[in-house]
C-alpha cells in the first residue's frame, strides 16, 4: 500500500458542517477510483485541514493525487465570498486561463507498518 498526507482547502471561513461535507464529496470521488483503499480529512484547531489518502499501489495514489487536484479545482477550495452573501451566478472559465492546482504532499511513500484496515 501506498500513502500520501497533504494540505486540503475545503473553505478556511465555513462552518466545521460545511466543510465535513466537502470532505465526504471528495472522499465520495476518490472512493470511485480502482486501487482506493481509504481517505481521511483532518481539520487543525485553527481551522486549517489535511487530507490522508491510502491506494493498493503507488500508480492508484497518483491517480488518487490528480483526482485531488481536479476536485479542489472544480469543487472544493477556499469559496471567497463571505458566509452570508449569496453565491453569485457561475462563470464560464477558459480550462486553460485556470490556475495551476497541485496538491503540496506532507509526506508520501509505501506504507510500511499499518493496522485497522
Amino acid at each position: 500500500m501506498h500513502a500520501s498526507m497533504f494540505h486540503l482547502d475545503l473553505g478556511d471561513h465555513l462552518t466545521t458542517r460545511e466543510r465535513a461535507q466537502r470532505g465526504r464529496a471528495l472522499a465520495a470521488a476518490l472512493a470511485g477510483l480502482p486501487g482506493f483503499v481509504a481517505f481521511i480529512a483532518i481539520e487543525a484547531e485553527d481551522g486549517k485541514a489535511a487530507g490522508f489518502c491510502i491506494c493498493v499501489d503507488a500508480p492508484a495514489l497518483e491517480s488518487a493525487r490528480l483526482k485531488v487536484e481536479q476536485w479542489q479545482r472544480d469543487e472544493g477550495g477556499d469559496d471567497s465570498r463571505p458566509p452570508d452573501q449569496p453565491q453569485s451566478e457561475p462563470t464560464l472559465q477558459i480550462q486553460d486561463s485556470a490556475p495551476p492546482i497541485t496538491i503540496e504532499a506532507l509526506a508520501s511513500g509505501e506504507v510500511i507498518v499499518q493496522r485497522g484496515f
